[in-house]
């Protein structure tokens, strides 16, 4: 059984930092009589959500010891408890993760609706139930971000991705340091697995004698832009052009949205390891037991297997 909580009150000392908080169950109080005996109603009111729920949680910061203390708590609620199965549709439970929100500012600075970011993340995390947030959380997120974003810069986007990484990785360590005109000048940053490998194996010294002295690169990895496309093909022939997975996938959910199976096993053959006519044979049975044949994206993806497959 579990419930919601929100915060209901906290001090700061002179220096600004906390020296209180208190927490109540979200059920905490009562709705305002005004709404509830309002009569020329257009809509129907809300459901009531407010109980005058007692449950609640004290802490102060001892001066002296500088140790949070306990000063109340009352356990007992006055209401039933969600189930546990309803976790995620309560509001102190839903939370888009630091990582997940430097990744979806991103993909909406270069214009892609919230909409479609939040069915990558669904598409990513396997089912809505696995995410821990919904689309409501995703878009107020964002329209925050959006309210007090200023102009970042690719230094602070990477600083901040570098950030949420280490939420993730608690072995996570990142460092760096500023100029004169406080612009980021040194950046070092390492991962759990490079610390483990380097516990094993010591430091490793590699001299790279090649910089800017390969004059064309081997392969090229765009989102498919036709202008971009016939520039490859004329200035660097050579190179291996394919598709940028991530815009696939991303466009095989915009494009065929009504067949999330689709969906789902497209990623396994852009992700897979097949051999040609194995591949034939898998795509030519998924078309046909989806019913997708005649579907232009589909057919258009199929004649630029070689990009891609």
């Amino acid at each position: 059984m579990c419930f919601s909580v929100r915060i209901y009150d906290g001090r700061r000392d002179t220096n600004v930092a906390p020296i209180m908080k208190h927490w109540v169950c979200s059920r905490e109080g009562e709705r305002d009589k005004k709404y509830i005996e309002h009569t020329n109603r257009i809509r129907e009111p809300r459901a009531i959500t407010r109980v005058n729920c007692r449950a609640a949680f004290r802490v102060n910061l001892d001066k002296e010891s500088k140790i949070w203390v306990a000063r109340s708590f009352v356990s007992k609620h006055s209401h039933e408890l969600a189930a546990d199965f309803a976790t995620e549709f309560l509001r102190s439970y839903r939370i888009v993760k630091d990582s997940d929100n430097v990744l979806a500012n991103s993909m909406k600075t270069v214009g892609i609706k919230t909409s479609q970011i939040m069915d990558f993340f669904v598409n990513q995390a396997g089912d809505y139930d696995k995410l821990g947030f919904g689309l409501k959380d995703l878009y107020n997120n964002l329209d925050n971000e959006s309210r007090s974003m200023i102009l970042e810069t690719d230094s602070k986007v990477a600083l901040a991705y570098l950030n949420a990484k280490a939420d993730i990785d608690p072995d996570f360590v990142c460092k760096y340091s500023v100029d004169e005109e406080n612009r980021l000048a040194n950046l070092f940053w390492v991962d759990s697995i490079a610390r483990l490998d380097y516990s094993y194996f010591g430091d490793v010294l590699a001299f790279d004698s090649t910089y800017k002295t390969n004059e064309k690169p081997i392969s090229i990895v765009i989102d498919g832009d036709r202008a971009m496309r016939k520039a490859i093909k004329k200035v660097v022939p050579e190179a291996r052009h394919r598709l940028c997975i991530w815009h696939l996938q991303r466009n095989a959910q915009s494009n065929v949205h009504k067949t999330p199976e689709f969906v789902r096993r497209f990623k396994d053959f852009l992700l897979g390891n097949y051999r040609p006519e194995e591949f034939e044979q898998l795509w030519q049975n998924m078309v046909e037991e989806l019913g997708l044949q005649n579907n232009d994206w589909v057919k258009k993806m199929y004649s630029k297997r070689e990009k891609w497959a």
